[in-house]
């Protein structure tokens, strides 16, 4: 924000981009979810979640980061809708209030730190590689979805 001068203005056009696409994207993915699965669509959209923090990274004016939000708020609808839907059906159904609970806590937990640990690293290495390395652990993560597709059966009876 300080970096690039956003204005308040900019700050609300970002916040209305990002919750419209993610309005569009959830209708668009359930969709798309029929069609290809839950595990494919994972498999083939979670990659595309590192863009937004890669291409904020290197981006040096602010327009283009709307575009870029509303594009992210489009992939990560899929994502989340993907990875939840299977999260639930690899939930053993007698257990599954437990392992939810376990999945906010953790969620919210690192929701907590992680921007305490990206304070740190932005102060040690510089705001943008910080960024850039944010979407390469996201690109991992998506990645690992390929490497090692989520099973559905772990909590089959």
């Amino acid at each position: 924000v300080r970096q690039l001068g956003a204005s308040d203005a900019w700050l609300g056009s970002l916040g209305a981009v990002s919750n419209v696409s993610s309005v569009v994207g959830y209708a668009a993915w359930r969709r798309v979810i029929e069609r290809w699965g839950d595990s494919r669509t994972l498999k083939r959209i979670a990659p595309g979640a590192a863009l937004f923090p890669i291409l904020v990274g290197t981006l040096r004016a602010l327009t283009p980061i709307l575009v870029v939000a509303g594009l992210d708020g489009l992939i990560v609808t899929g994502v989340n809708l993907s990875h939840f839907n299977l999260y639930l059906k690899a939930c053993p159904a007698d257990r599954r209030p437990m392992f939810m609970g376990l999945y906010s806590t953790i969620m919210n937990v690192a929701a907590f730190v992680a921007p305490l640990i990206g304070v740190v690293a932005a102060d040690r290495f510089g705001l943008s590689p910080t960024i850039i390395a944010c979407g390469v652990c996201r690109a991992l993560g998506g990645l690992a979805f390929r490497v090692w597709p989520a099973r559905t059966d772990v909590g089959a009876e």
